[in-house]
């Protein structure tokens, strides 16, 4: 894997782009993680990669049980690399984040792609998944990794229209 001040590109080979939903999020917040979602989707479509919602896995009408809801489901994507984004920044997406650390995949979080539902945390959080040696990213800094590796054309010219989109 390529890397750059020891943090890892985001393979278009190998990723998965994960949309993680908070059960107790208000109107606004859900209105902000369906925009995320569709980042999200957008991204994974262009490369072909998968692109998994986590509330339609498990079920909107429960609550994502980390360890074993989280693993199983990175499990039927079968990539070494995870975007984790949508919900809130300082409750599901950095647990999932450090779940997705501790069994071993390489973690990127577009920050801009997520909810945080007390600002107040937003630098404790970042540090914590940083510290734990997720990466913390932006949606425009994801998408130049991914075209930096990408080698179909196609999928490249779907990316550069979403860099230049923004």
């Amino acid at each position: 894997m390529k890397t750059m001040a020891g943090e890892p590109f985001a393979n278009p080979e190998r990723v998965a782009f994960i949309l993680l939903t908070d059960r107790l999020t208000t109107d606004v917040e859900r209105s902000v993680i369906k925009q995320c979602g569709a980042a999200l989707d957008a991204m994974a479509q262009a490369i072909n990669a998968p692109f998994l919602d986590m509330a339609t896995f498990i079920g909107a009408d429960k609550g994502l049980q980390l360890g074993a809801d989280l693993s199983q489901a990175i499990a039927t994507v079968r990539c070494r690399s995870l975007v984790l984004g949508g919900g809130v920044l300082e409750g599901v997406v950095s647990q999932a984040a450090i779940q997705g650390l501790l069994d071993g995949y390489n973690d990127f979080v577009p920050a801009d792609l997520t909810v945080c539902a007390d600002g107040q945390w937003r630098d404790v959080t970042l540090n914590r998944i940083r510290d734990a040696a997720g990466v913390v990213t932006t949606r425009r800094q994801l998408i130049l990794d991914l075209l930096a590796q990408e080698p179909k054309s196609n999928s490249r010219s779907i990316l550069e229209r979403m860099w230049a989109g923004l």
